[in-house]
This record gives C-alpha cells, sequence and structure tokens, in this order.
C-alpha cells in the first residue's frame, strides 16, 4: 500500500507558475525524486516505436548527472482529457510500487517526465532486444531456459512484495543486452481498465483486454471479471501461457484468429498444445508439463510462482543440461512464411503514384491535428475541411493510420488492397472515398465525406420518427452489392453504417482491420488495434464460435448473421443482448442458441416491422447453408416496403 502521505502531500507543497515542476499534478508531488524533467530528449517524438495499453513507447536519450548519456524507452500515456484525475492517481500508485521493485528480473524505473496536460511519460532503460517472443524468433540459438527460470523468478519476487502483475504476457517482459528477462508494466493499463468498467466508461483501448484473453485464467473469463478479481493465481495461469509462447515461439491458441472463439476454447477446458509434442526435447516437454499445472481450472489446486521456480530448477534445468537436442523444432512459426510482397511500402507508393488522380493534398485542413473524432480498427478519425474546385468548403473525415515502426510493412500491405478495393467500390449505400493526402511518413490519410448525423443506431435513437424501413433497406443493398462484388464486409454492425444528411444508410470499414489482426496473430504478435474487439461477439455468426477447431473465415453467410444483428438495433435502438453486459455471457448465449428477444414496446409495433422481425430471424439459422442470402433479403424486403 503507498502511505497516504504520499498522496496528499501535492496539497500542502507551494508551487510557483515559472518552476518546471508547476504543471506536476498533486498526485505525483510524493514522487519528485523521480522526476527526470528536462534531462529527457525525444530522438523524434512524431513518431512512436510500438504502441500498447494506454501508452505509446517512444526511444530517447537520458542525460546522466555524471555526464553520461544512455538510451531509455519512454512511454507516453493516451486517454481523453477528462479521465486525466483519475489516471494521475493509478499512475502514482504503480509508479510507486514501481519504484520500489528490485530485482534482476524486473526492469528499472528510471523515473518520468511529464507531458503538457500535467502526466508522467515513464521512463525505463532501452532493451535493443525487444519483446521475449521476438527475441526468442530472432535468435533461435538462445538460452529459453534462461529466460523463463528469469520469468518465473521475476514473478516469484512480486508475488512475494505483494504485488499482482495483471497483465504477465510476452510483450511485458523484455530481454537486456546480456539475456536476461526483464519484467514490465505493472498493471497500470489493467487498473485504469478496473476503474474505467466500474465508472461505466468504455475500456477499448489499443492492446487491451481484448488481446490480453489469450493469456487471461479461467476463472477470469468464466466469472466475467475481466477487469477486476486478478490474483496471483491468474498471474499463475498467464506465467504458463508466457512459457508456452516461448517453447512454441507463436501466441497461445495462434490458430485461432478471432477473441470471441478464444473464450469458447478456455471455457471449455481447451488448452493450447504445441505441434509433434512427441518431437520435444525431454526438457521442453517437462516445461511444458508445468505449463499446463499452471492451467488448472480451480486456481486453488493451480501451482504456485515458488513451486514453478523449484520445478524449473531442480527438476527441468538438470535435464536441459544434459540434452543434446537443443535445435529448434521444425514446426516453429518463425520458418513460415506469409505470401507478402517483397517491398510492401514501395507497392503502397506504386499504388498511391497509380491512384494520383485520388490525391487531395494541399485541399484537405484539419480542424484540430492534435484531437481525433473516434477510434477503430488501425486508425483515428479527425474532421476536416476540404476546398473544392469551386471554392466551395465542405467538412471531410479524416482516416489517418495509427500504428507503430515495426508494423509499417503490414499496415502497407492492407492500406494498399483498402485504398485499391474502396477506389472501386460504388453505390449509393456505400460511403464514398474522396481521396487521400499525404501524411509526414508519406503514408495516406484516407478522406471521405463527413456524416454529421453519426452511426444509424445514434441517428434512430436521436430521430424516433425517422424512416427506419429506409435504412434498413439502404443497408440491405449496400451489403448485397459487397457480396456481388466478392467483397466479405466481416464487421457489420451500427457502428459501421453512417447516416447521410438525407437520411441514407452508408456502409464504411471493409474488414481490413480483421484481415491485420489476423496475419498479425499468425506472425506471433499480440495485436494492439484501437478499440479492440470488445463487444463484436455480439454481432458474430454460431458458427464462427462453435467452429473452434479451425481458424475464423467470416463469410457472406456470417455478414447475413450480422446484419440481422444490425437490423435488431434499428428495430429495437439497442445493442443485441442489451440485457446481457459481459460478452462472455453473450458468447455462451449465442453458443445455445439463445438469440435476442423482443422488447416489450414491440406489440406497438407495425405489422412491417413484425415482418422485419421474422426477416431477421432467417438471418439467424443455425446452419449458414440454409441462411437466407443478402439478395434475397433485399428482395424480401421491397416485397414489405414497396414505397422504399
Amino acid at each position: 500500500m503507498i502511505p497516504s502521505t504520499l498522496m496528499d502531500q501535492g496539497s500542502r507543497t507551494a508551487k510557483s507558475k515559472t518552476s518546471p515542476e508547476h504543471r506536476l499534478h498533486p498526485a505525483l508531488a510524493g514522487l519528485r525524486h523521480l522526476n527526470l524533467e528536462g534531462r529527457i530528449t525525444f530522438d523524434d517524438p512524431d513518431h512512436h516505436y510500438a504502441s500498447g495499453g494506454y501508452g505509446e513507447v517512444y526511444t530517447g536519450i537520458l542525460q546522466l548527472t555524471a555526464g553520461d548519456q544512455v538510451k531509455v524507452a519512454i512511454k507516453r500515456l493516451r486517454f481523453a482529457l477528462k479521465e486525466k484525475d483519475f489516471i494521475a492517481k493509478l499512475v502514482a500508485r504503480e509508479l510507486y510500487i514501481w519504484s520500489k521493485s528490485k530485482h534482476i528480473n524486473i526492469l528499472p524505473l528510471r523515473g518520468f517526465i511529464i507531458d503538457e496536460i500535467g502526466l508522467p511519460s515513464l521512463i525505463s532503460e532501452w532493451m535493443d532486444n525487444g519483446s521475449a517472443l521476438e527475441y526468442v524468433k530472432k535468435h533461435s540459438e538462445c538460452d529459453v531456459m534462461h529466460l523463463i527460470l528469469g520469468i518465473a523468478n521475476g514473478l516469484a519476487y512480486l508475488h512475494n512484495e505483494g504485488v499482482v502483475h495483471a497483465d504477465m504476457k510476452s510483450d511485458n517482459v523484455l530481454v537486456s543486452s546480456s539475456g536476461d528477462a526483464k519484467i514490465c508494466d505493472f498493471g497500470i493499463s489493467r487498473a485504469i481498465d478496473a476503474t474505467q468498467a466500474t465508472l461505466g466508461g468504455n475500456t477499448t483501448r489499443p492492446g487491451g483486454p481484448v488481446g490480453s484473453i489469450r493469456w487471461m485464467a479461467y476463472e477470469l473469463i468464466a466469472e466475467s471479471e475481466i477487469y477486476t478479481k486478478h490474483t496471483k493465481e491468474s498471474d499463475v495461469w498467464a506465467f504458463g501461457m508466457t512459457v508456452y509462447e516461448l517453447l512454441t515461439k507463436e501466441v497461445p491458441y495462434a490458430r485461432i484468429v478471432d477473441i470471441s472463439q478464444v473464450i469458447v476454447s478456455v471455457i471449455r477446458g481447451k488448452l493450447p498444445s504445441p505441434n509433434s509434442f512427441d518431437d520435444l526435447p525431454q526438457w521442453k516437454q517437462d516445461v511444458y508439463r508445468m505449463c499446463e499445472s499452471c492451467w488448472t481450472q480451480d486456481p486453488a489446486n493451480r501451482i504456485t510462482m515458488a513451486d514453478a521456480v523449484e520445478v524449473l530448477t531442480n527438476q527441468v534445468l538438470p535435464l536441459k543440461m544434459d540434452d543434446s537436442d537443443l535445435q529448434p523444432t521444425p514446426h516453429a512459426v518463425s520458418e513460415i512464411t506469409l505470401a507478402a510482397p517483397q517491398d510492401p511500402v514501395e507497392l503502397l507508393h506504386q499504388t498511391l503514384a497509380h491512384l494520383n488522380y485520388l490525391n487531395l493534398d494541399g485541399s484537405v485542413t484539419f480542424d484540430n491535428p492534435h484531437q481525433y473524432y473516434s477510434t477503430g480498427g488501425y486508425a483515428e478519425i479527425y474532421i476536416g475541411t476540404r476546398d473544392l474546385p469551386d471554392r466551395r468548403q465542405v467538412k471531410v473525415a479524416i482516416k489517418r493510420l495509427r500504428f507503430s515502426l515495426r508494423d509499417k510493412d503490414l499496415i502497407a500491405e492492407y492500406t494498399v488492397k483498402e485504398l485499391y478495393i474502396w477506389s472501386k467500390l460504388d453505390h449509393h449505400n456505400i460511403l464514398q472515398l474522396w481521396g487521400f493526402i499525404n501524411d509526414e511518413n508519406d503514408y495516406p490519410s484516407l478522406i471521405s465525406e463527413w456524416m454529421e448525423n453519426g452511426s444509424v443506431l445514434q441517428y434512430v435513437k436521436k430521430n424516433p420518427d425517422c424512416d427506419v424501413m429506409r435504412l434498413i433497406i439502404g443497408t440491405a443493398e449496400g451489403l448485397a452489392y459487397l457480396h456481388e462484388n466478392d467483397v466479405v464486409h466481416s464487421s457489420i454492425q451500427s457502428d459501421n453504417i453512417l447516416v447521410s444528411a438525407s437520411g441514407d444508410a452508408k456502409i464504411i470499414d471493409f474488414g481490413f482491420s480483421h484481415a491485420m489482426e489476423a496475419t498479425q496473430v499468425a506472425l506471433g504478435r499480440n495485436p494492439t488495434r484501437l478499440g479492440g474487439q470488445t463487444g463484436s461477439v455480439r454481432w458474430t455468426a454460431y458458427e464462427l464460435l462453435v467452429d473452434h477447431e479451425t481458424e475464423a473465415k467470416h463469410t457472406k453467410e456470417s455478414d447475413v448473421w450480422a446484419f440481422g444483428m444490425t437490423v435488431y438495433e434499428m428495430l429495437t435502438e439497442q445493442l443485441p443482448y442489451a440485457h446481457i453486459s459481459v460478452d462472455v455471457e453473450v458468447t455462451m448465449s449465442v453458443m445455445r442458441g439463445d438469440f435476442p428477444s423482443l422488447p416489450l414496446f414491440a406489440e406497438t409495433w407495425s405489422s412491417e416491422k413484425r415482418e422485419v422481425w421474422k426477416l431477421c430471424q432467417s438471418c439467424w439459422e443455425l446452419d449458414p447453408k440454409t441462411r437466407i442470402t443478402m439478395d434475397g433479403v433485399v428482395k424480401a424486403l421491397k416485397v414489405l416496403s414497396p414505397h422504399n
């Protein structure tokens, strides 16, 4: 626990407005000794190296008091301004815990600097070797057992000090220049998630709880306590998953892309297992068996971290030292090559040159380039103004890509696909791509007309007398058009349908974020999409949840299921399964074949709406082969509402 005086000192300390500390939040006043203000220089403040949790990681230089310099990692927090006070208090608490943690396998905290609004950016030594998973994939000859034992020792130390990590995974284990594991990220993101969930806020953060479900203990998922009740026992489960990553060089459940399918696997007791287990050297087989003892469903029967250290030190390590078979397994993910252009960035530039007629450089101005309107997928949406050739101005949405430097090739590859396909789509109910502008990295930001009415669900709530049938038919026709052109949307829901000034539905976002996420999983990364996939299970087709033995494949049929759920939103002005607050429980309802129910006020519906409800039910046939097609939906709707 933090001494109460730590949180109170700020209010008793006078600060000069001209002092470098005048921006220091009162909650941080007791940590002044860690303030490195004036001693940190960013290598490039405009480009982050990686993103995760509620922060982006930059590189920089720390000026030491002796005159030397050292390379450091700078983690800048990123969140809405209204959350400043409660985040400052949480960060102060976690900074205090981190500053007191001293162990060879714990990444030392160097200190913090204050950003322009008075919150800390966290400073630690830069680890050139990256994360533990990146390291073992790049260095097949490295001592994996040394890393595993180091992680076990570090986590056992934290538990002995009464600290629960709450987000253990390979992304939060770095490797020093000497090859030692260094545990980082002491639950700041998890604490923020828990507080936001308690306050009823949205916890869809980059790389947040959605991505971490692959490492999440059975009881946290089954008992729907994703944001709370993390314990030493749930840390142990996550430790087993982290060790699995290092043994196999892939994330847990790597052959499953959809998080909803991972949830189903965990609840059913299906655990990740390495390919060709019998071909592994004996020490790796024994380490995997230790992992299994980390994954017992009853936390009370789970191995402790002290026990894990004992097993690894006294039972596995001697075997490993005697084992002559130290070659990497033939099924390592690092040996899999994905079909991709040799230079995706060059291909992107060629595509931009080919689509130069869409180049709007010089004619688009951001309203505020430092304040985005919303986030989703791998992008942020800004508002701006476009100057038309006739000197009129129109309001536009600017979709600006946001990614880490290590993902630039991946982003380039999928931006090429999105630009090409979107530029070819031409339908009244598909939001038109107006063009693109180039950012400072020569990556395109995509420009489309601004839809003042927002999403279709927002619109029907604000305008109860609007023509809902027109919106439903427009959505159906737009999706049918995509299917006619062999485009599977893969993320149909009300958030991805906007409403124009004339009251027409406009479909956006053509599944590229999902495709990118699948590729990241295949590459052994933890996807860090903005907005995550939290809640998408409410629109996920039955077969994608039940068929969890294979990689999820979105199809035209699964689009139809999601369309039915989206129509349900328009009819009822609420989300599917609105009475269920937790996605895990929604998943179980879908698997049982329980569909959203009609609200009480449906008794007042017109016969037209009642027939549309029956159409929704035909979209939810459990067998995709017997499910209605979008062409069939459009025909049925036009019979129901010929005036539309």
